[in-house]
């Protein structure tokens, strides 16, 4: 589900569903109507009638004065045929992007929209009461250039809290939407934010936090209770030299008593999404006391951004995003974004991928590569004590090291250059292996 691009760095965009089946293969895709401007941004399970997923997102007129943007609700049977459909429009000039939901019960869904103002670059967000399946009952805008973050309604208090940044503000509302309360939540979360209820009294507020020693990011994650007080905490980055980002929208999934988050590790905030350099996804998996299990990296091979995790019933997940082959697209000058998908089982480890079977989970990744005067070897805490060695082509072992932290850094500017075998045993088993290249 999302957008596709027709033609072009600004061609039209047509709202896209794709039909995946359990062995990874497409069973179905449609696209919408070609002459709006259309994107689906929200996906849902939802039973009403002849309606079996419900589809929120936003059309846009083409071009000119006259610029308008509806938001829309479509549901669809299991075939992806449209059954229902029903538009809201917003003021002139605006662009709406729904970003998150909350249903407490099959009636009632809160709504939060980020609008845009296409002449001014001003925006807010909107938050809104729905019966369902899809009739306006309150709204409240929450302006001063607000940026939609996640919500959460708490059933026992009924109580909706709203997330928005900058200044990391935390909205409290009664179920109607009549404000309660404004604080700042608790810690410095400039981005990401992910709320992921774990029972009827805590929840988990996952995202990207600031490093305390460098002024890059790190994946950070708080237990509170519905008092808001944090009761426990996991901070956590391959290595402070580099961003390390919690997924956009959905990086957190609570299966069982594991909790899966999902990040995005190697990414100049800058570019993005158009880095021009490898980036991996991270899947962590930990404990319901945020213990860390274990890390396993994916990719490598282009910029990569997950979007959406969601619990599996092997006691697994599925984790989609959107990537960009900077390798065959930076030549051409395409701007052209894929999506991927990954399905990995309660250990994080892939299981059924037939069309991509060079895709593998990795216990440690290097980098750069090729790479001059420094080595990074970024690891998981499963593969602790492991020992890495690296050779040159005559298979004398030039450096050796214990992995005893997730991060090891080795200088290599007296080694010559050329092609350097290496591989990483953990209890006398050779996990991973490769060549590095010394410019």
């Amino acid at each position: 589900m999302g957008e596709k691009r027709v033609s072009g760095y600004y061609g039209i965009n047509q709202a896209y569903i794709t039909k995946v089946s359990q062995t990874s293969e497409i069973v179905n895709e449609v696209l919408m109507n070609p002459a709006e401007v259309s994107r689906f941004c929200i996906i849902t399970p939802y039973q009403y009638g002849n309606i079996v997923f419900l589809c929120i997102g936003s059309t846009d007129s083409v071009s000119g004065s006259n610029t308008f943007s509806r938001l829309v609700f479509y549901g669809i049977d299991a075939a992806l045929n449209i059954t229902y459909q029903k538009h809201f429009t917003y003021k002139k000039d605006y662009f709406q992007v729904p970003w998150q939901f909350d249903m407490p019960n099959d009636s009632i869904l809160y709504l939060m929209v980020d609008n845009m103002n296409n002449q001014n670059s001003s925006r807010n967000v909107v938050v809104t009461k729905y019966k369902m399946p899809s009739d306006s009952l309150a709204s409240y805008t929450i302006n001063n250039l607000s940026i939609s973050q996640d919500l959460n309604f708490i059933k026992v208090k009924q109580q909706l809290d709203v997330f928005v940044y900058p200044n990391n503000k935390l909205l409290q509302f009664d179920k109607d939407l009549n404000l309660r309360t404004s604080k700042q939540y608790p810690e410095k979360f400039p981005s990401s934010i992910c709320i992921t209820p774990l029972s009827d009294t805590n929840y988990l507020l996952t995202g990207s936090a600031f490093n305390n020693i460098s002024y890059n990011l790190q994946v950070g994650c708080l237990r509170n209770n519905n008092d808001d007080i944090t009761e426990d905490s996991l901070f956590y980055t391959p290595s402070i030299d580099t961003n390390f980002y919690a997924g956009g929208r959905e990086n957190t999934a609570k299966n069982g008593n594991s909790i899966f988050i999902a990040g995005f590790y190697n990414v100049a905030a800058y570019l993005f999404p158009y880095n021009f350099n490898p980036s991996w996804v991270t899947i962590t998996k930990t404990d319901l006391d945020l213990n860390m299990v274990s890390t396993h990296f994916y990719g490598g091979d282009a910029q990569y951004c997950p979007y959406s995790i969601i619990p599996t019933l092997d006691g697994g997940c599925f984790v989609t995003g959107y990537s960009y082959d900077y390798i065959n697209n930076l030549p051409n000058g395409n701007y052209e974004l894929d999506i991927f998908a990954l399905k990995v089982n309660s250990d994080g480890l892939i299981t059924e991928l037939p069309n991509q079977p060079q895709a593998k989970a990795h216990d440690a990744i290097l980098y750069p590569n090729p790479g001059s005067e420094i080595l990074n070897i970024q690891s998981g805490p499963q593969i602790n004590g492991s020992q890495f060695t690296l050779y040159d082509m005559q298979g004398r072992a030039m450096r050796t090291e214990t992995i005893t932290a997730t991060a090891l850094k080795l200088t290599t500017s007296t080694l010559p250059s050329g092609t350097y075998p290496w591989q990483i045993v953990f209890k006398n088993k050779v996990i991973e292996s490769g060549k590095w290249v010394k410019e």
